[in-house]
């Protein structure tokens, strides 16, 4: 599959995970989309880097956890966000 067919597989997840509990983190997409976890970090911190809100993660981090929670943003949808991606030339 090719990176555009990633980036919807994360944006999916993120869109379920918008509508149920809301955050995750890389390990968690990973696992739910088969990717490996770089894969979603880089696709994370590239193309979704403005559709995403990042969990303030340094009481996690005090206590030993290395996750950084994060979600998309409440006005953006994956629809929306994959519509803007393929609008800007970004896949």
């Amino acid at each position: 599959m090719g990176k555009d067919g990633n980036v919807w597989k994360v944006l999916r997840v993120l869109g379920k995970a918008q509508a149920d509990t809301g955050w995750l983190w890389v390990g968690q997409i990973a696992r739910l989309t088969g990717l490996h976890h770089e894969t979603v970090r880089r696709i994370v911190n590239g193309e979704l880097r403005c559709a995403i809100e990042k969990f303030d993660a340094e009481p996690l981090i005090s206590q030993g956890l290395r996750i950084r929670p994060f979600r998309l943003r409440e006005e953006v949808t994956a629809q929306s966000h994959w519509r803007w991606l393929k609008a800007m030339g970004k896949l």
